[in-house]
C-alpha cells in the first residue's frame, strides 16, 4: 500500500529538516562558545571548572628553587602536570572539611601546602609496619645497611618503610582523583613545551628486541653518583646485547612518575619486549647487575 504525502506535508517536513539544522548550527556554536570560555589565549589548563593561566605557571617557575627551575626550564609542560594535581589535591582536602588552620603561616608553609599535608595524613592514616616487614627488610640489605645490630637499626628501618607505605597509597591516591578529576588541557601550548623539551630517552629503546637496565637517578644522590661509573662500564660491555641507560629524575619527571619511582636510584629492568623483569631500590654491584642480565639471556 503507497503512502501518499500531501503538498502541505512536504512543506511541513521540509521545514523541519530546516529547523533541524539550524538547532544543529546552534549546538555547534554554543559548543564552540564554551570551549572559547574555556580557553583564552592565556588560559592553559581548566581543572574542575578552575582555571590555570600561563602567567600562573610563570610566577610558581621563577619562585622554584634554582635546582627544580633548572629541570623545568625546558619541561613547562611538566610544571604544569605538577600544578593540576596540586589543585585537584586542594580541591579534594576542600571537599573533606580540611582546612590549612591558624598554625600554617607561622611554621612557614603556604596554606595550600598545609591543606595537601593534612589530606596526605588523612589518606595515608592507615598504613602500619609489622615487624615481621622490618626483620625481612634488614636480613635483605644487611650489606647496605651501617655494620650495627638490628635493635639500634629497627626503628630507622620502620620508618622508611612506613615512609614507603605512605608514598604508595598517597601515590595510588593521586592516580585515582587524577583520572576522576574533570581536566582540560590547552593542547597547543603543550604541544609547543613538549616539541621545545628534551626527547624521551626511552622512546625507540624499550622492547627494541634486547634488554634493558635504566637506573633513575639524581646528580646530588650519594649512591647514585655512585652507580654512574658501573653504567658506563656495562653500556661499553653490553654495546648491542642491552641498553643501558641513566635518567636524571629532576630532568624527567614524568618518566618518574611512570614508572613509580620512589627511592634513587632505582634500577629497572625490561625484558626485550619492553616489559618490566625486575626492579631493585637503592645501590646495586655491577655483578649484581651482570647477574640480573645473564638471568635475562643478555650475553
Amino acid at each position: 500500500m503507497a503512502v501518499h504525502v500531501s503538498i502541505s506535508g512536504k512543506d511541513e517536513m521540509k521545514k523541519s529538516k530546516k529547523w533541524l539544522l539550524i538547532e544543529v548550527f546552534v549546538v555547534i556554536l554554543f559548543a564552540a562558545s564554551l570551549f572559547a570560555a574555556k580557553f583564552n589565549r592565556h588560559t592553559i589548563a581548566v581543572v574542575n571548572g578552575y582555571k590555570i593561566t600561563d602567567s600562573y605557571l610563570e610566577e610558581r617557575y621563577k619562585n622554584l628553587p634554582e635546582a627544580y627551575r633548572s629541570a623545568y626550564a625546558n619541561r613547562k609542560d611538566e610544571l604544569l602536570e605538577q600544578l593540576v594535581i596540586e589543585r585537584i589535591l586542594i580541591q579534594e582536602a576542600e571537599k573533606r572539611g580540611l582546612s590549612a588552620g591558624p598554625d600554617a603561616t607561622e611554621s612557614g608553609r603556604s596554606p595550600e601546602i598545609a591543606l595537601i599535608q593534612k589530606l596526605f595524613a588523612e589518606v595515608t592514616a592507615s598504613a602500619r609496619v609489622e615487624d615481621v616487614e622490618i626483620r625481612k627488610f634488614y636480613d635483605a640489605n644487611k650489606q647496605t645497611l651501617p655494620p650495627q645490630p638490628f635493635e639500634q637499626l629497627k626503628s630507622d628501618i620502620e620508618e622508611y618503610l612506613l615512609a614507603q607505605k605512605q608514598n604508595e597509597a598517597f601515590n595510588s591516591f593521586v592516580t585515582r582523583v587524577r583520572a576522576e578529576a574533570d581536566v582540560v588541557l590547552n593542547e597547543d601550548w603543550v604541544k609547543a613545551q613538549q616539541s621545545a623539551g628534551p626527547k624521551d630517552p626511552l622512546a625507540g629503546v624499550l622492547g627494541n628486541g634486547i634488554p634493558s637496565v635504566v637506573d633513575f637517578g639524581a646528580s646530588n644522590c650519594v649512591p647514585c653518583k655512585m652507580m654512574k661509573p658501573i653504567f658506563e662500564e656495562l653500556e661499553s660491555e653490553y654495546r648491542g646485547k642491552a641498553n643501558i641507560l641513566l635518567i636524571e629524575v629532576y630532568e624527567f619527571r614524568k618518566l618518574t612518575l611512570e614508572y613509580r619511582i620512589r627511592v634513587i636510584p632505582t634500577q629497572i629492568f625490561f625484558d626485550e619486549n619492553g616489559k618490566e623483569f625486575w626492579r631493585h631500590e637503592g645501590f646495586l654491584s655491577k655483578e649484581e647487575i651482570i647477574n640480573k642480565l645473564k638471568e635475562m639471556e643478555a650475553l
